[in-house]
């Protein structure tokens, strides 16, 4: 054979090795939007563990062998170790194997890899080479085990929340995110941790939800310096291991946190009313309740109360359906998502009954902003807060409590079992899905518990609250900063309760009527003007009063009232401010005073 033919059939032959090496290799393309067929992924055998316990990996990739390279997430993605020469393979998987119900069962790569003493509490994930960018590393949190090297900040991220979307292995929480179609029914009420997560269609966002809110709130917490006082876990963390929050001082939640444990719930209510504060900067926020199985390795949620009740469960008020069903969340975080209402989601950018949607709209038209919440903020009511074209922090979807204004101002009706303190600080107007037409709202706001020495609850009642913090919105910044330092120190100024003379005005963005206590006046030059103002400590202790007229001092009687003369001052503008005091912090309202030309010596009063 010549040396002609021997050259082709070399290239023949290695054309022919070349095929087979590039079939074999995108053979893992063959992924689909619910996780079947030949399969890529990994996850984990525990959600969280200490310094010095033991996590299994469990990875399916083309690679073989492999590196899993393991990050810390904070500010930036911090290198801390990679696990080299790891066998590959991948995985198929098959609708009728049930995966997402029973677990992928893979071969375990990496067993009881022991977390090192020294890595630091946190997030973490473990990122292994794939062909898709679909794919997701595994989320897994490490807790300090040492009691006095704990954060005072902890951060919860909605773990639970991100399975119920999961559709791994053809099925989730949902019908319209399994496969087979949205007929009612086609979804699972049980679901397996023991499988990757892959793409969240719900959201459009990779890794579940955490990149999209979660990690945002990390990295704002250590920018802003608040790094080295932060510990990270997961919901079912809330649920399972008490004692481990009970150790912070402030719980931290965001993003999309609907669905919530028995326990999840009462460990937070324990948890506030021993004086833990708790910033819920979420939104839909405990709406659904679910239970967990097999050690926190399976997810349960009926979603029906005849389908539990066939089951023969044996405790109704365990049942997974809406928690307002059986225990109504208002009382545990303020408002509910029954009373709230999407925000341009789905489409939503049309006129719909009164209410014009405009892209992106989901700005809170703010109230009550005397309130310590708005220091240093220059915000005052009937401004917009992360109001943006395309990203503002109202929305997609919200919670509300029922309202009414009484002298302009928002106060809880408390038909809902709304705390009748939640102090509504902001309000916008949204649709609920299930209500055609009819307005419904989202009110951000803060109150605390009831119980002696208990805590505060703050609730931003929106999911996006956190694109504010990612989008650097320096008024959304500046209120998520004077939360949290409150909360930290437990030092609260007095709280405003009502003021003397005002005037209502109504404002209608968006077709939605608003009332608006406003508290700018005319008065004739000759007359006077009494002023007066009411407030309460929140612990009951004493409330100091002062008055000032253009920025000085002009009454320290400690009354609660004071009569403007202006004979005393000039004609046009003048300010009269009213300090509140008490030994920790001071708030104030201002009212703006045109006096106007003309004599007249009768006081008037309010």
């Amino acid at each position: 054979m010549n040396s002609h033919y021997r050259n082709i059939l070399l290239i023949c032959f290695l054309l022919v090795i070349l095929i087979i090496l590039i079939k074999s290799c995108a053979q893992p393309l063959k992924i689909t939007n619910f996780g079947v067929g030949l399969q890529e992924g990994g996850y984990s055998s525990v959600h969280s563990a200490y310094q010095g316990e033991t996590i299994s990996f469990y990875i399916s990739t083309f690679q073989n062998p492999f590196t899993l390279k393991i990050y810390r997430y904070g500010k930036t993605k911090e290198w801390v170790q990679d696990i080299p020469n790891l066998k590959g393979g991948i995985m198929e998987v098959k609708e009728n194997d049930e995966v997402y119900v029973k677990g992928c069962n893979w071969p375990v790569t990496v067993e009881n890899f022991k977390i090192p003493d020294n890595w630091r509490a946190g997030a973490y994930i473990a990122e292994f080479p794939t062909l898709s960018d679909t794919i997701n590393p595994v989320l897994f949190f490490v807790k300090e085990k040492d009691v006095t090297k704990r954060s005072k900040v902890l951060v919860a991220c909605a773990t639970a929340t991100y399975q119920a979307y999961n559709m791994f292995g053809g099925k989730s929480s949902y019908p319209a995110y399994s496969s087979g179609g949205n007929n009612g029914v086609n979804y699972s009420v049980k679901l397996s941790f023991n499988r990757p997560m892959n793409l969240n269609v719900h959201t459009g966002v990779n890794r579940g939800s955490f990149y999209a809110y979660d990690a945002k709130l990390i990295r704002w917490l250590e920018k802003y310096g608040y790094g080295d006082d932060v510990d990270v876990i997961g919901s079912l963390e809330l649920d399972n291991d008490s004692a481990y929050l009970n150790t912070h001082k402030v719980l931290l939640t965001c993003g999309h946190d609907e669905y919530w444990s028995h326990g999840m719930r009462e460990n937070v209510t324990n948890f506030v009313n021993a004086g833990g504060n708790w910033m819920c900067m979420s939104g839909n926020t405990c709406w659904w309740q679910i239970r967990f199985e097999n050690n926190y390795r399976t997810f349960v949620c009926y979603k029906h109360r005849d389908w539990e009740d066939l089951f023969g469960f044996p405790n109704p008020s365990l049942n997974t359906i809406e928690w307002y069903r059986t225990q109504r969340e208002n009382p545990f975080i303020g408002v509910s998502y029954e009373h709230g209402g999407q925000i341009n989601y789905h489409g939503q950018n049309q006129d719909i009954g009164c209410l014009i949607w405009k892209k992106g709209y989901g700005g809170y038209i703010l109230h009550n902003t005397q309130n310590w919440v708005f220091k240093n903020s220059g915000l005052k009511d009937g401004d917009t807060l992360g109001y943006r074209q395309d990203s503002s922090i109202v929305g997609y979807e919200c919670d509300a409590t029922l309202f009414k204004y009484t002298d302009g101002r928002p106060v809880p009706t408390g038909t809902d079992q709304s705390p009748l303190n939640y102090s509504i600080l902001g309000i916008s107007p949204a649709n609920h899905e299930s209500k055609d037409l009819v307005k419904d709202w989202a009110t951000m706001g803060i109150f605390k518990y009831k119980k002696t020495g208990a805590g505060f609850v703050f609730n931003a009642a929106t999911i996006r609250w956190v694109w504010g913090l990612y989008e650097n919105d320096s008024k959304v910044s500046i209120i998520t900063k004077n939360v949290l330092d409150h909360f930290l120190k437990n030092n609260y100024p007095p709280e405003i309760t009502q003021w003397a003379p005002f005037t209502v005005i109504n404002d209608t963005r968006l077709g939605a009527r608003m009332s608006f206590n406003s508290r700018d006046l005319d008065l004739q030059y000759g007359k006077s003007q009494t002023f007066r103002i009411d407030a309460k400590g929140y612990y009951d202790e004493d409330v100091n009063f002062a008055w000032a007229v253009n920025g000085s001092i002009v009454s320290e009687a400690k009354s609660k009232s004071f009569t403007y003369n202006s004979l005393k001052y000039d004609l046009g503008q003048n300010k009269v401010t009213a300090l509140v005091y008490n030994d920790m912090d001071t708030v104030s309202v201002s009212w703006n005073i045109n006096s106007i030309a003309g004599m007249g010596m009768n006081a008037t009063d309010f």
